[in-house]
């Protein structure tokens, strides 16, 4: 049965397809690319699961999102490479898939997308027989797309060849064959090469898939979680982050005695503030030295793109402005609008000092964890400056007497 994609699984879709690919603040459009390959091969080769081959394009690589410099996927032989990171991220791509409701049928397919049919792939060096042909159209169009990618491949006579040796081996040669005939059709070949075309079939494509209305917004909180997911994907230090901001957000929200909904607001706005960071490259997250400008730059972008995540999933939209304003100044020093004082939303004041709560007691590529009374003191330095002072008061006697591994079992807990 096919694939049902209902209107929240969109939303989150686009978020997706459009970060998974960002390197160095640029698009790759290596997935847009797959997908569309896939499409259109699925369409002559397996029309019963022409939607889930499409979303699977999209998705195939949500388990790169830690490799250092992804342009190396994009633009190195990784199906030679002998690193355990690369041959892990099928798995790791489906295990976050599936974690959205209803997306276990694209997570079957992700999971066998570098299987060939000689028993060479990864991970499970599956047979012929026993990799499905969604699985074995993903494979060619990700070997197309990844060959096209490089920038040696101009015509489709080269593409034929660059792939005919590989037919039989990672691909069976009926597939190979129907793809070049397919890229063969007018205007085919032309969108899927030019990146400006592509752009405009990718947005094409969305407009046209068939999507199963929701008459309510279906259990929030998993959808957090899987955002969590793909967050925690990132980097080892983002681990726990989201959960741990959320919950310390969550205690000052209570202390405040706010609103049951505004509680409910700023927990989840807590959860998604650093969701942009997908977008920023490793190495930058990473660094044990000081940032240049140029990389604070690009650091500081990761505020401006969670808000366009946030923002285009309707279950969140109420939250974007929040998500988007979390490393505001009190004084207007912070980034990305310059807001100050009470300009910058309450639901924002407290993430912020959450955040830097839990970024000052976690070890960090660039500094070990603080002790918690340690951590206070610098909240309470820079009170009036880059924190709200109401707020820090109330956090600190919130926080005294924690301990790091409390801090730790409350990540636990909650996950």
């Amino acid at each position: 049965m096919e694939f049902i994609l209902k209107s929240t699984g969109l939303e989150v879709i686009k978020a997706l397809a459009y970060i998974i690919d960002i390197e160095e603040g640029k698009k790759l459009y290596h997935s847009w690319r797959v997908a569309a390959l896939a499409k259109s091969l699925a369409e002559a080769k397996c029309k019963q699961s022409v939607l889930s081959i499409y979303i699977a394009g999209l998705l195939h690589d949500l388990g790169t999102f830690d490799i250092s410099n992804r342009l190396i996927h994009h633009k190195g032989h990784m199906e030679d490479a002998d690193v355990a990171d690369v041959r892990i991220h099928p798995q790791k791509g489906a295990g976050i898939v599936a974690s959205l409701n209803d997306f276990i049928p694209i997570a079957k397919i992700i999971l066998d997308h570098h299987e060939w049919i000689n028993g060479k792939g990864y991970p499970r060096g599956l047979q012929q027989n026993q990799i499905s042909l969604e699985s074995q159209i993903l494979r060619i169009a990700d070997k197309a797309a990844f060959l096209i990618d490089s920038g040696r491949i101009t015509t489709i006579a080269d593409l034929e060849k660059a792939l005919k040796d590989r037919a039989g081996r990672e691909f069976p040669q009926d597939l190979y064959q129907c793809l070049i005939k397919r890229l063969q059709k007018k205007g085919v070949w032309e969108s899927i090469l030019d990146e400006h075309r592509l752009t405009k079939l990718t947005e094409k494509l969305f407009s046209q898939l068939p999507i199963k209305k929701e008459e309510a917004l279906s259990d929030n909180k998993n959808l957090l979680h899987f955002f969590g997911k793909v967050l925690d994907a990132k980097h080892a230090y983002t681990e726990g982050h989201s959960w741990r901001v959320s919950y310390f957000s969550l205690l000052i929200a209570l202390a405040l005695n706010l609103s049951d909904k505004d509680i409910e607001k700023i927990e989840s706005a807590a959860f998604l503030h650093d969701i942009g960071k997908v977008g920023i490259p490793k190495s930058i997250l990473d660094k044990t030295g000081a940032l240049t400008s140029q990389e604070f730059e690009v650091i500081k972008s990761h505020a401006s793109l969670s808000h366009r995540i946030v923002e285009g999933i309707s279950a969140f939209k109420k939250i974007a402005d929040t998500v988007g304003a979390d490393q505001e100044h009190w004084d207007g020093s912070g980034y990305p609008r310059g807001l100050k004082m009470k300009e910058i939303p309450l639901g924002a004041r407290i993430i912020f000092v959450a955040d830097a709560f839990d970024a000052m007691t976690s070890n960090r590529s660039y500094h070990k964890a603080m002790s918690v009374s340690q951590a206070i003191n610098q909240l309470r330095q820079s009170s009036g400056k880059d924190f709200d002072p109401d707020i820090v008061d109330l956090a600190c006697k919130i926080f005294e007497g924690f301990q790091n591994s409390a801090i730790l079992a409350c990540y636990t807990g909650n996950k």
